[in-house]
Formats: C-alpha cells, structure tokens, sequence
C-alpha cells in the first residue's frame, strides 16, 4: 500500500494548478457518545442531491477527512457497526475551504432509522487563509440582482461604481481581478445562467497559492451538479407595465440521472453514476442600462419629416442648413427609456459527472453567453438612434476533468499508509472561445454600402489652349477637361442619407443657381452629401448625429484559450500538501475596417496614374471657334504609369485592378461615384492601400478579413509579397502562452495554523519587441565603433577618442545621420552623456544638429533605411519571457474557543491584460518610421506585481453573531501606465511602460447575524486610502500631457478610491409549519415562507481633478476640452456622496396534485412570487461631474463670457442653447433609477 501512494505522490509531482481551485473538503471526528472516545474504521460518506459523492473510513482516532468535493450543501453520514447511523445535513463545502463535521454516534442496537441533524455553518471560518466571501445557493436567489459583479460588491474592500459595473477590489485595478468558472480561467465575461450557479466566492485577500494572475482579487463561481431524482425549475420575470424598461426573462433548469447501478436483485439501487444538469435562461432588455434621469428625443412627427427633408436654405443666402439647427425643446419630449439599445441574451450552462470506477469522478461541462446588442451612442441619442450600431457576441467554454482518489487502509499497520491519509489528484482540460461582431445592423460586412449615397455621374465638357495665328486662325490645344453637371442617382442602401442630396438637387433645380450641382466639391460645399459625407458633415451644432449618420466600422474578434492544469494533494501526518501545474495558451485575432473614407480613397486611386495625355495620339481637325476659322487638336490617349510597391518595382493596385474588373482600358478615366457599390471588394486594393490610409487594421486575419491558416512571421510582413507584385503584409494572430506551477503544505504547530506555499509563474508574450525603444533603424554601438573605426577623424579634434566610461554597448549620436563626421553623445538606457561622456539630462549638444525628431542623430548603420522609412527586422528582438516567484504565507491560532487571529502575506503578478498595450503592430513602427507620430502599443511590457499584507481578528459575540476586523495594506509596483519616448528616431512617440506605483491602506469591519427568528445579516464597513500615480493605463495622457508632466511620479488619490463604503445585507422572512412566527388570519399563515431580502449601500465620493478653464464639453468635435488648467491637485476634489436600497419580497407556496392508488402523500411543486426592486427610493447618484463646475449637468460654457460672441453667430443660437443644454447634461453622468421586476418561481 505504501508503494502505491509514494507512486501516486511522485505522479503529483509529475502532472501537478487550477483544476485544485474551487474545490473543498469536509474533515471531522467521530466519537462514542459519552464517552468521546474515537471509533476508528467508521464510515462517513458525503451526498450531494441525495446521492453518494465520497466515502471515507476513520482512522485508530476516529478522524476522516473527504476531498476533493465540489462546492454545494452536502448531507454527511457516519456508519459503524454496533452504532446509530447519523447524519449531518446541510453541510456547507465551498471554494478553497475545509468545513468540519464531528459525530457523536450512540452505542447500541443499531436501527434502520437514521438520526439526522442539522448542520450550522461556524460563525468564524477556520478553514481557509483567504479572506473571502462565500455567497450559497440561497443567498444568490435571494439578492435582488443576476450579475456576478453586484453580488461580488457586497463584500468588504470591493467598490462598484453601479450595477453591472466592473469592481475594484482593495484598490486594485478593474482589471485586476480575475473570474474562474469551474475552474476555468473566464475571458470575456463570466455570465451564467442564475438558477445554474451553486457558489460565487470572492476572494479579496491571502490568495491561495493555486491562484494567480490576478493583482487585485479572485471571483469564482461554481455551477450546479446532477442530482439523484429527477428535479427542475421555470422562472418567469417581467418589468412591462411597472418601470417603462421592458425586461422580460425567461429561465429553466433540470438535472437528474443518467444511469444507477442495479444492486444484486437488479433492482436500481439509488446511486447514479452518472447524471447531469442543464440550465438556461433568454433574457430581454428594452434598456439594460436606463438613466436616473428622463432622456430626450425629437417628436415622432418632426423626426420623419426632417428624415425625409432634411435641408433648408441658409439664413445667410449661401447654400443649405440642416433644419434641425433649429429645433429648440419644443420639437423635443422626454422618454424613461433609451431608444434602440435593445439587449437580447441567452445564457446557458450544463454539466456531466461520471463515475467509471470507484474513487473515480469524470466531469464534463461548459457554458455558453450569446448576446445581441445595440448600443448606445450619446451623439446619435437625440434623433439618429435608429442606426446604433450592432455587437453580436458569443462566448463559450467546455471543459474535461478526471478526479482519482487515493484512500488509505485504516486496518493496515504499515507506517506508510497510516502517515500517508489520503491523497487525490485532478487533470483539467478546458477550451475557451470568444466570438464578437460589431457592425451596422443592415449593412452588415457590405463594407461599401455604409458610406454610400447614390450614383453621381459627371458630365465633362474638354478645355483648350488658344492662340491665334497670322492668318488669324484659332488654335485650339486640348489641355484638359472641366467637370460641367453632375447626375446624381439616389440610391437605396442608405434612404435618409439620400434624401440630403436628393433635397439638394430638388432645392437647387427650380432655382437655377448656377454652380451648385456642376461637380462633386461644389455639391459638398453646398450643403448636399457625397459618398462617404454620411459621418462627419451630419451633425448638428457638434452636439448631435443627425439622422443618417452610419457608426464608422466593421469588425470581428475572435480569441480562444486552451489550458491544461492538472494538481494533487496528499496528507501526511500532520501536513496537507498541495502541489500543481497550469499551462495556458491563448491566440487572438481581430479584423476592422473602417469604411468612412473608402469612397474618397478610390476617387483619390481612381485616376491618379494618368500622367497627361499621350502627344502620339494627337488629332486635328478643323472647325470654328465663334463664327472664325480654327484648327482643334485632342489627344485620345492618356499617357499611364503604372502602380509600385514600396520598393519601387511595378505591382498592380486599385488603379488597375478596378479597370480590369469592368473590362476598362489601361489609360481609360474613370468614374469611382458612377459605379454601383455591388461591384466593388477589398481585394481591388492592395494591403498597403488599404492600411496606408486607415482603412483596415487587423492581426491574426489577412487584410481582406479571412482568418490567417497557420501562423506567419515578422519577416513574412517585410517580405511576402502575393501574386500582384504587392506585399500581403502578414500579421501574425496574439499567441501569448502562461506557465504557472506552485506547491503549498498546511500544517499545525502547537496551536498554530500555517499555511505556506510558493507560485511561480512564467508569461511569454511570445512576439517580437524593439530592440531599443529610442531606435527604429540599426545603429552602431561604441562597441562596434571601437573596433572597426567607421567614423572619419574629426579635423576640430583630430586626437579625439570615446571616453573610457562609455560601455560597449552604448549607442553612439552624431552630429549628421546621412553623412556622419563627429560623435555628439551617447546613451545607455535611459541614460545620455556628451561627447565627453558626462552624464546629461540637457540634451542639447545632441539636439542642436538639425534633422528631425529635435535634432537627434544616431549613427546608423544603414542611413538609406531613414531616408526611404524603411524599417528592417533586425531592430526587433525576441520577447524575454518574465519569471516571477510568489510566496504566499498565512498563518492562524485560536485565542479562545470565541475569538480567532489570521495573517498573510502574499506576492501577486498579473500579465498586461489590456490586449491593445502590448501586442506587437508592425504597422505602428512603419508609421513612425515615416514621421508619423503616436500612441503605439509596448510588445515589451512586463507583469504587474502586488505585495499583500493582512491581519484579521474575529471574535464571537453571541451564538448567532460574530465580529471580524481586518487590516491591510498593499503595495501597487510595475503597473501600465503610458509614456513618451522624447528624442527617439526618428520622432518622439507615445507607449506603454511599467511605471505606476501605489498603496492602498484600509481597515474592514464586518458584522454577521446568523438567522434570529425572522432576522438574518450581514453588515460590513471599509475604510480605505487608495493613492498611486495612474488610475488606468491612459492617466497620464490627458492632462499630464497638456501641463507639460509627462510622467507623473507623485502618488495621488485614485480615481476609484472610495473612502468609506458601507454594505448591509438584511434578510427577512417568515419559516412555515410549527417555525411559524407571524399573522394568523382566516386560520391561516398568511405570511408562510415570505420575507423580503434588502442590500443598503451607501459610499463616499470619489476623486476628480478639477480644472479652472471653461471649454465646451458637449461638443464631441472640438479639441478644447483637452486643454485643462489643473485648479488644485491631481483628484483632488471628490463627487457627491451614493446611498442605494436594492429589494427583493418573495411569498412562497406549494402546489400539491394527484394522489397515489397506495393513499401516499400529494406530489408539490413548490414556487415563489417576487418582486424585486432596485433603487428603491430612486436615489439619484452622480457618477460624473464637469470638472469646471463639479456639476453633473453643467460645464459652465453657456454662461461664460468667452462663448457668447460664438453662440450669437450660431444658425439659431436658442437652438444652440437649447440643445447644449441637453448635450451637457448627458444620462451617463447619472446611477440607474428604479426599476422593478414581478417574477414567478415553480421547482418540481
């Protein structure tokens, strides 16, 4: 026996991650009843729905221990011969803890009865080093919300702006805190169907060791198992007639068995050894997300009438305005609901258990989230609601695992299996996969048709030189063509589009005014829309869309994930060791096309290698110019140079590839606007068309949209060229890989409770990375400069030498890149120094040489590379991969059989999670290396790191309630914040880089009142200072940037800081029978299983930063609001205090029907009627503030002196005024209101 668990051990090692995580364990002793003495080889077996999960036999102490066991209410019972049989019910096991069960069993006759007790949940929790909160079945049926995040908020040190929102737990970032779903690692939302989740942990401190990833904190859910009888559920829900919201639910539930052994009779002898669970839920939502405050929109009547109208001449005679430059309030009126923000989901998850083999679990399952949303665009709230832009997502995860478990003989007396307890392993297999599109919900990937707006047919009339000669006859020398009408032909993709330059030509027509319609820039000028004019030129006063006005995008993602994590455990004597590996893959692709410019981009194409005409071609023909005699000369060729590809060498692009598509000649014009979108595709261009203008952006797809076969390199987008002469610019799909692997041991000394264990972690980006940030072209090192002397002797100093303190490998500036002559600097790092090699933080000796990018003038080694932005592949390097070892110790003792001490100390890392901060983008370093600059993403960036400190104190006060009180502090290091890169080469740009720091300090008091009579509740109470230098990865690029601090180094209040946060959670609610407390009426209990459950929260503000300038915020166009003076310091200013109530009443009641032949009890079907409330007193909450004023409502621009004289030049200037007012006080900036479900609950 002994061999088989140094074996099973040795395997442990081998395999060893998160398959451990939501697991727990049940331990206990059982003892003859008086006496207290250990009855050893007692069996204790643990049922979950009634059938039989593990078993396990007492050892010479009566101890036992059952693992691993997924979270749920068990019932345990102990058996042993010449004892009552008793069994504890209700046993609670959640995620990472150790619930105890003891047993008292009575010696004598043994009955066919089975005493049953009740289990009651300890008030302190001895079982786990986290410090976390464990939300049960019942308690999530209970609250008045379905989202994770709500739920998560209701425990101490985590703050949630609002419902639905992200948390932050502890200070930490939201992007800090991971989600599990039965052990799978969640990317994309953990959605799950409300009915099929059995526990949902949050874990805000002392992170176990099998956790990592995560800097903030850990959220897992664990979804419900099969059961031994047949059982579901229906749940209907609505908002119609009570809130003007239109939620509307539908969910469902069922689990039982599979197959159940036949006993030796062949009858079923009740244990299943296989079952399942399914449940779903479909879920409508007219607004999901409404404002506290009634929004606006133009009146049915008006809205019509100005889609099918939409211009009218300009009050000041030059053209045509759009006529809701004058809608004041009174075209207006104010709806609860946003309009065309409809969410649909369906939600659904199931699982598979198995058992093969005895000691043997199997598990499949998975999950899946579909969601069909519109969303919400403030700029199109008012009147252009109906072209919301559509995201259809699906997200869907699967997993396998196999449990064996490995049970000692407690009758054996080898000293090996009685050291070795019990010991088990897991092997996880699970696959993830999230799909989204985000389109315009009728043109779908009809990329063409999101700018169109008809058919526009130039007519051209031919220009001529003119000269006379001495017989005074003209000569008349083609020189050109001169646009003379166009004819436009509306079309039918886009009707309200149209309509605008259908208007235009009908206003223009009748009138005869002369030019308006003579060509394209003339009709644009005038007021009516071109192909592509459906964005920017329809708007009113920069405060709102008018209608037409098409969202600017078409894309897909598409990211999956493959992990494999397998973990074991083993108690020996006194130490339960935990050992495990994770291994992690992910690969993610994008595709976007941006169709706002396309139709300008083939008029740009269209005819831009016609060079002139071809003097070959010349015809002359004799005529009269004015009633004399004239001699005409017109050419009938154009003269053509064909396309090139960065190299210079002849491809083919859209000029030719559109000719050869509608059977045109070579040297033929042609009229992109003439031709109907239908016939054009993205594969008329070429890649660097296409990405050279901004159309497409994309990574893991080619640039056409269709998904990449294998995988491609980064030589493959320098050099790959397709069949065209053109380069295919391939760009490889996100393939990051993680590889965790961590060991932990608990174990007791004296009356201390340890639990020591180490993480390590290893992230590989696994894509390439600049070689040095400052340099996008080679350049020679001292090094190299050293040893083979490319520079010329310099005549001012001919004895010149690099200094001795310049290393190797620092790179060397010159006075000119193009024709070098003299070192100016040199840089090591972040490091400079002058041709002296004094250190430097003034970099003016090597600025001051001319050239671009301040002056800068690195030695290169290839200046011809600069001079034709050509970047090669040897300025990149692998991604290192980043190792971090984490140690996690926490340790507990009982200072009486009433009061407990814990304390951890733990190191957490975190991978960058922001996908757009670090994956490689070759085509941002093209950019760049043409002198464009920007915000590029960092390949380079590195995990974040937390250090963890905490203690706990929890004492009991009575038999149902105990006090806890926490202290903790945290340090925030490496965290993304982003940067500029000044005096790089060839321009200065913007990234990303580990440069944030923080602390968060704060103190948690928690109160929990078990069940008291009718009474149940938790209150919890957070005081914290949550200070860093960057709230988010993108602080320091507003208004650091603007005050000339580029990198802020002082640590400040963070932006989701919230000083003091105060949760209650109070239950409510009358038991039923004999338990019955309440009324009596009629003779009846009328109040029977009813109750309400209510969650007060109320919060101190959090930080701003005030500015002292006036800039009109409403206007989505300008780039005034980017100009802040800073008024006081950085966040600090705080908003308004929050209070909340959320409510949920229920009645619950049973329905008995039918009666068996044998006069047995009635079957029931039991259900509940609820209401459920949120913000019930409508409370009405800022979440933001113009920092101008600290107003939700109000930026200041109206009233200040500096907007009148632009107001009063305004088409209409109350229009204006109107609606500015109605832009500036934007929904957002408001809490959710009220709103109220009645749902119906039936379980059978």
């Amino acid at each position: 026996m002994g061999r088989k668990f140094y074996l099973a051990l040795t395997a442990l090692v081998l395999i060893g991650a998160s398959s451990f995580a939501q697991t727990g364990e049940i331990r206990g002793k059982v003892t003859e009843k008086g006496s207290k003495e250990g009855i050893p080889f007692a069996s204790v077996a643990a049922l979950l729905n009634g059938a039989q999960v593990q078993a396990a036999v007492t050892d010479f102490d009566g101890n036992y221990t059952i693992k691993p066991l997924n979270p749920g209410k068990y019932d345990v019972k102990a058996t042993s011969v010449g004892y009552q049989t008793l069994q504890v019910s209700g046993v609670q096991v959640s995620s990472d803890n150790i619930s105890f069960a003891d047993f008292d069993l009575t010696k004598g006759v043994q009955l066919k009865e089975i005493e049953i007790v009740e289990y009651l949940v300890p008030l302190i929790d001895k079982g786990s080093p986290a410090t976390k909160t464990t939300m049960l079945y019942e308690d999530i049926q209970a609250a008045p919300t379905r989202d994770v995040n709500s739920l998560a908020s209701q425990s101490a040190g985590v703050y949630q702006q609002d419902d639905g929102k992200e948390i932050n737990i502890r200070g930490s970032r939201s992007d800090a805190t991971s989600y599990y779903v039965d052990g799978m690692k969640v990317r994309g939302g953990a959605n799950i169907a409300k009915g099929g989740t059995e526990q949902v942990t949050i874990i805000t401190g002392g992170v176990p060791a099998w956790y990592g990833d995560a800097t903030g904190g850990v959220v897992t859910i664990t979804t419900r198992g099969p059961s031994k009888d047949f059982s579901g559920g229906i749940e209907l829900a609505t908002s119609e007639l009570l809130d003007g919201y239109g939620h509307n639910l539908v969910a469902a539930d069922i689990s039982g068995p599979i197959y159940t052994k036949k006993d030796s009779t062949g009858r079923k002898s009740g244990q299943p050894v296989a079952g399942f669970f399914i449940a779903g839920e479909y879920q409508y939502d007219k607004d999901p997300t409404p404002s506290a405050i009634p929004v606006y929109k133009v009146k049915d009547d008006i809205l019509k009438s100005l889609e099918e109208n939409p211009l009218s001449p300009s009050p000041t005679g030059n053209g045509f305005v759009k006529r809701s430059d004058f809608f004041t309030y009174d075209s207006l009126e104010e709806v609860k609901a946003r309009q065309n923000v409809a969410s649909k989901n369906i939600r659904l998850n199931g699982k598979m258990e198995f058992l093969p083999a005895k000691n043997v679990t199997f598990s499949v399952g998975g999950s899946l989230d579909h969601s069909n949303d519109r969303n919400y665009t403030d700029i199109y709230s008012l009147m252009n609601y109906d072209n919301n832009s559509q995201t259809i997502s699906t997200n869907w995860r699967a997993f396998a695992k196999i449990t064996q478990r490995f049970t000692a003989d407690a009758t054996s007396t080898d000293k090996s299996s009685s050291a070795i307890k019990s010991a088990f392993y897991s092997v996880q297999v699970d696959y993830s996969k999230g799909l989204s599109t985000t389109q315009n919900a009728i043109h779908k990937d009809n990329i063409f048709d999101y700018g169109y707006v008809g058919k526009f047919d130039i007519q051209r009339a031919t220009t001529y030189d003119i000269t006379v000669d001495s017989s005074n006859t003209f000569i008349l020398v083609q020189n050109g063509q001169i646009d003379t009408a166009v004819i436009f032909t509306p079309g039918t993709q886009n009707p309200t589009t149209t309509n605008y330059t259908e208007q235009y030509y009908e206003l223009t027509g009748p009138l005869g005014i002369d030019g308006y319609t003579n060509s394209l820039s003339a009709i644009q000028a005038g007021g009516g829309l071109l192909n592509d004019d459906n964005r920017i030129n329809l708007n009113t006063y920069s405060l709102f869309a008018t209608p037409g006005r098409v969202v600017n995008g078409y894309g897909n993602v598409d990211q999956t994930q493959f992990r494999i994590s397998a973990s074991g455990s083993v108690d020996i004597k006194k130490h339960n060791i935990v050992i495990g590996l994770e291994y992690e893959q992910r690969t993610d692709r994008a595709y976007t096309v941006f169709p706002k410019s396309i139709w300008a981009l083939m008029r740009q194409l269209g005819n831009q290698n016609i060079n002139g005409v071809d003097s070959n071609s010349a015809v002359v023909t004799s005529g009269t110019f004015f009633g004399n005699p004239a001699l005409y000369t017109n050419y009938t060729n154009s003269t053509y140079v064909p396309s090139t590809n960065v190299d210079g060498e002849v491809a083919r692009g859209f000029y030719e590839n559109v000719r050869e598509k509608m059977g045109l000649n070579i040297t033929d014009t042609i009229q992109t606007d003439a031709i109907d979108p239908s016939k054009y595709s993205l594969d008329l261009f070429s890649a660097d068309e296409l990405i050279d203008n901004g159309i497409v952006s994309y990574y893991g797809y080619d640039y056409l949209g269709k998904i990449q076969s294998g995988s491609s390199s980064l030589d493959d987008y320098y050099t790959k060229k397709d069949n065209n002469n053109n380069y295919s610019r391939d760009i490889d799909a996100f393939r990051p890989n993680y590889i965790a692997g961590y060991i932990s041991d608990k174990f007791i000394f004296n009356d201390l409770i340890f639990n020591i264990g180490v993480r390590v972690d290893r992230f590989d980006a696994n894509q390439k990375v600049l070689k040095d940030k400052y340099l996008l072209f080679e350049t020679w090192t001292v090094g190299e400069e050293r040893a083979a002397g490319r520079l010329p002797d310099d005549p001012s100093n001919p004895d010149y030498q690099i200094p001795d303190n310049i290393g190797d490998d620092y790179y060397i500036y010159v006075d000119n890149a193009n024709s070098p002559r003299k070192p100016v600097g040199f840089r090591n790092g972040d490091t400079w120094y002058d041709s002296d090699g004094n250190e430097i933080t003034n970099l003016d000796p090597l600025t001051k040489t001319g050239g671009a990018s301040g002056g800068i003038q690195p030695f290169l080694k290839n200046p011809d590379d600069a001079q034709k932005s050509r970047v090669s592949p040897k300025i990149f390097e692998d991604y290192s991969p980043q190792v971090n070892v984490m140690p996690r110790v926490a340790f507990s003792f009982p200072i009486s059989d009433e009061a407990y001490f814990a304390a951890h100390y733990d190191i957490l890392t975190q991978r960058p999670q922001a996908l757009g901060l670090i994956r490689f983008n070759p085509v941002s370093y093209s950019n760049l290396a043409r002198g464009q600059s920007g915000t590029v993403s960092n390949p380079d960036l590195k995990p974040e790191k937390t250090t963890d400190y905490e203690i706990t104190f929890s004492q009991k006060l009575s038999k149902s309630s105990a006090l806890s009180i926490s202290a903790f502090y945290k340090e925030l290091r490496d965290m993304i914040q982003i940067i500029n890169v000044q005096f790089a080469h060839p321009i200065s740009y913007q990234t990303y880089g580990n440069i944030d720091f923080g602390t968060v300090k704060g103190l948690s008091f928690g109160y929990d009142l078990r069940r008291t009579s009718n009474i149940r509740m938790n209150v919890s109470y957070t005081l914290q200072f949550a200070d860093g230098t960057g709230s988010d990865p993108n602080t320091s690029a507003g208004i650091l940037a603007q005050q000339g601090q580029t990198n802020l180094r002082e640590a400040k209040p963070l932006e989701f800081d919230q000083r003091h946060t105060f949760v209650t959670s109070f239950d409510f609610h009358y038991s039923e029978g004999k338990n019955y407390n309440g009324p009596i009426l009629w003779g009846k209990q009328i109040f029977s299983n009813a109750g309400a459950n209510l969650v007060f929260r109320a919060g101190s503000g959090t930080p701003y930063t005030r500015k002292s300038n006036i800039t009109p915020e409403a206007d989505f166009t300008t780039s005034a609001n980017s100009r802040s003076v800073i008024s006081g310091s950085l966040n600090g200013s705080r908003l308004p205090w929050q209070f909340k109530i959320d409510a949920k009443i229920d009645k619950g009641f049973a329905i008995k029907y039918g009666r068996k032949n044998d006069g047995e009890s009635r079957r029931v079907i039991g259900g509940s009627v609820y209401l459920q409330v949120n913000n019930v007193l409508n409370s009405l909450n800022v979440n933001t503030v113009y920092r101008a004023t600290g107003n939700p409502d109000d930026d200041g621009y109206l009233t200040s002196p500096g907007a009148q004289a632009a107001i009063a030049n305004q088409t209409s200037p109350q229009a204006y005024i109107d609606l500015y007012q109605i832009a500036q006080n934007n929904p957002s900036n408001y809490n959710l209101p009220r709103r109220i479900h009645l749902g119906l609950q039936l379980n059978f």
